[in-house]
Formats: C-alpha cells, structure tokens, sequence
C-alpha cells in the first residue's frame, strides 16, 4: 500500500492527503504479496501456509474501489475495535498544548502504560536490529549505452576514477542529459493520475526503453543488497531510470508504491556537480557522486532538496524478489527472539498490533520485525491469528474552558476489517458479509509502537467548531481517516 504525504492541519481546510509516488506504472489496488522482506538481523521468515488470510484483495480491484470503499467504512462496516494508541497520543498532545487535563479512564490508563512499555521496547528493538536502509559506494567498471535523443552517449563507466568517469567531461554530459531527457511526472495514487506539477516535483528522466547496462552490474548490485540486508533469497535488479536533477530540481518527500514482490529501490549515482548532498533519505543527506549508491524498502521516505546550482544523475534499479527464502532456521539473533516472545506472548488476548511496515493490498507474507512478531503470536497456545487491512477512523473534538468550567473532550479511534468482502459490502456489491472467521472480534484493542509510522493518512479534517462549543479559536473538531494493515489474535 502506498503510503501518502500527510496534509498540514488549518482552520477549516479538508484534504485528502496526496503522496507523490515515483512509480508510475503500479496503483494501491496491486494486489501483491508482502514487498517489505529481508531485514538485516530480522530476517526470519514464514512461509505463506503458515499465515491465516482474510481473503486477500482481488487484482481486480480498482484504485477508485478502494478509495470508495475506504470512505464508506465507518458507515457500512462493522466496528472490531479501537485504537488506544492513537487516542493516547493525542490526549497527550492536547493536554501539553493547551496545558490542560484530559479526561481519562484510570484503570484503562494502567492498562495502557504497561502495553506502551511493552511496544516501546519493541520499537527499540526494531530501530536495532530492522534496517530499512543502506548506502555505500560501489568500485566497478561497466559499460552503458544511452540512445534517448539529444542524451547519447556510449562508453565504459569507471566508478572508482572520479578524474576519468566518462569518455566526456562530465558537466557538460548531465547537462545535456538535463536538456533533452524527458520531465518526470509524479503519481498522485489517490486521484489515479499522472500528473506533472514543478512545486512537487521538477527533474527528467531517461527510461529503461532508452538505455542499456551490462549484465555484470546487475549481478554487483544484486550481491550489494542481498548482503545489505541479510536477503536469503535470489534478488533480480531490473534497470527503471536514469533521474537527472538540475538547476532549481527537487522533488518533495514520498514515498514509492509497493509491488508485488518488489523488495526496494537501488540508486547508484552517475556523477554530480552540484557541490551539495540532495539526496534525502530517512534523516540522512547523500550525494550523487559516481559510485556511490543508497538502497532502501519502497515504505521509507526520501526526497530531493532544492538544488541551487550544478547537475546530478542517478541510476535508478527496482529490486525484485525471485524465490522462496530458506525458512528452515530464522536468522533472528536468540536474544531478540526470546524478547519479542515474551512481550506477545504476555498480552491480553484478544488484542491487534498494527504492523510497523507498510504494506500492499493483498499481502501474504511478511517480513522483517513484523514476521518475527506474527510468529511470536503464533505460537500462543488456543489462539486464532489473521493478518488483515484495517482503516482506521480518528474522531475528536476538545474544547478550551476557564478555570471554572469543566474541559470537555472526546477522543475515539475506531478499527473496521477491510478485507475483499468487506469492500464489497462497503461498495454495495454484496448484502451479505461472511463474519465466521471474525467471530468473538468486538471491542479488540489495536495497539501500535509508532502509529505514525505504521498507517497511512488517507484524509483529514480540523476545523474550529460553532460558538455554541466555545469562543473562536477555543473549541476544535477532527475526523480522520487512516489506512494500515494489522494482525488480529482472538481465542479459538
């Protein structure tokens, strides 16, 4: 599932939050396997049989569907639980803004803090021991021929000679580049457009129909990420494009659209004049210079910042997985393992963790901390695990009183299943939804270690309410809504 740029809060504005996505030939409908595998230390792995589904979501389905489908929920679908995380968090956040007391239910409240100690420890272990990046520089020697009009260009590339890359000098190659290739457009998955916008994005681009590599560079940079992160599985690197950023490019902040089995992106940079590092990637600031590359899952955000001045290319590779992992021992260090089964294996059930990964409609299989902990859940004695997609509906309202009047709040966070029959019935195509398998899902607590990072904001609206709640500025109202994908544990 993609995941989407979320909207700046205002005074009566309503946005449907609008990522930018650099793939341009995959919708959130893909209904694809599990794309966020093989993390560094984590990288045990489940096979699909071992994994309850929900029916997964049929590739027929259409970006428009779902966008329905997610609208409607709250309205059409049952109510499973709730998300004590998320309410948590934003009492926490209006009691230290406005420096009031919120309402709270105490025993909840002690309920709540020692799951949160649980989940912190898990997001620690995850920030340790998952690694969702990688970057280095790459010494070789290949050869790439580039055929787009006006970008031609022949000859052996030496990485590890910056004096003598190209048979060309190097500022006037990426110039040319810039000048002739074509302008990159940016997907905007919600409105199911290709759309070309210079304040969200301003580059060009050569395709992979308009140059070629050498086989033996595909071969380096599918060893680089399988021993970047731990892969234990055959990998194939499939040339996408040549990126190239000049004067004034940029691109803000997205994030790229899952596909089936697409574990990530590789870049490796062809040259860069700029003098800057523009490449974000997480928190980190990398340059394009040639060799030097960066890999990461298609959840993890990065950017371009504003280039003043100079040229940069980069050469952008999809990383697709080809085979079944060897499942037969995890790779998880004992340690971690023992850790991450206590803390599941002590919660309540029933009970729901909203995964820490993004990903695509139609997952089967997981990766990372997440299968570690579907595993750890599984191996509960009378329990009944599913993996399925949930929205999330956010509603609050708070207000701002004197000293002598009471401070009213309501802060609700409610989970629907958003599974094929679910849309279905959300949609109006079905009048009957089959519930067997959610039998005894009521009132289920979605617990999250980082609930921003887990879900994606489908919309969100904050807007000041009526004078009857307050003075201008002193009463406030929120409905949000929020995409993510969960694991359900109930008893048999």
């Amino acid at each position: 599932m993609d995941a989407m740029k979320s909207a700046g809060l205002c005074s009566g504005h309503t946005s449907s939050s609008a990522d930018y996505d650099e793939v341009i030939s995959d919708t959130i409908s893909d209904a694809s396997r599990a794309v966020n595998q093989g993390q560094d230390t984590t990288g045990f792995k489940i096979s699909r049989k071992e994994v309850v589904l929900a029916r997964p979501i049929s590739t027929s389905r259409s970006a428009i569907d779902i966008n329905n489908a997610v609208k409607r929920a709250h309205h059409k679908l049952p109510c499973i639980g709730y998300c004590p995380t998320k309410t948590r968090e934003e009492k926490m956040m209006v009691s230290i803004t406005y420096g009031l007391r919120v309402n709270c239910n105490k025993e909840d409240t002690v309920v709540d803090d020692v799951i949160m100690k649980k989940l912190n420890i898990l997001k620690e272990i995850c920030s340790q021991h998952a690694r969702v990046f990688s970057s280095g520089h790459l010494n070789c020697s290949f050869k790439l021929a580039v055929t787009c009009p006006g970008c031609e260009y022949e000859g052996v590339v030496n990485t590890g000679d910056q004096d003598s890359t190209f048979s060309v000098p190097l500022q006037g190659l990426l110039q040319r580049w810039y000048e002739s290739a074509s302008v990159s457009a940016y997907r905007d998955v919600r409105d199911q457009e290709i759309k070309f916008d210079p304040e969200v994005r301003e580059a060009r681009e050569i395709s992979a129909t308009q140059f070629s590599l050498e086989p033996k560079l595909l071969q380096l940079i599918e060893s680089c990420w399988k021993e970047s992160f731990a892969a234990d599985y055959p990998v194939c690197a499939k040339p996408y494009k040549i990126h190239v950023y000049g004067p004034g490019g940029h691109f803000k902040m997205h994030r790229d659209t899952p596909q089936n089995e697409l574990l990530g992106t590789f870049l490796l940079g062809l040259g860069d004049t700029t003098g800057g590092h523009h490449l974000r990637v997480v928190d980190k600031d990398l340059n394009a210079t040639l060799g030097s590359w960066c890999a990461f899952y298609p959840d993890v955000p990065h950017s371009v910042t504003t280039i003043e001045c100079g040229y940069f290319a980069i050469l952008a590779l999809k990383i697709f997985r080809t085979g079944n992992p060897d499942v037969s021992e995890p790779k998880t260090q004992p340690e971690v393992f023992t850790t991450v089964h206590d803390i599941t294996t002590g919660m309540k059930v029933p009970f729901g963790i909203l995964l820490e990964r993004k990903y695509c409609l139609g997952t089967t299989e997981l990766g990372g901390m997440d299968a570690l902990v579907l595993a750890c859940a599984r191996a509960q004695p009378n329990v009944r695990v599913y993996l399925l997609p949930v929205v999330v509906r956010y509603c609050a309202k708070w207000s701002i009183r004197t000293a002598q009047e009471p401070f009213e709040n309501e802060f609700d966070a409610r989970v629907y299943p958003f599974t094929e029959a679910d849309i279905d019935f959300a949609l109006g195509r079905t009048q009957v939804i089959g519930r067997s398998w959610l039998k005894g899902a009521r009132e289920v607590p979605f617990y999250s270690a980082d609930f921003d990072s887990s879900v994606v904001k489908w919309s969100q609206e904050c807007r000041e309410m009526d004078k009857h709640y307050g003075k201008k500025g002193e009463a406030w109202r929120e409905d949000s809504v929020y995409f993510s994908y969960a694991m359900l544990v109930l008893h048999c």
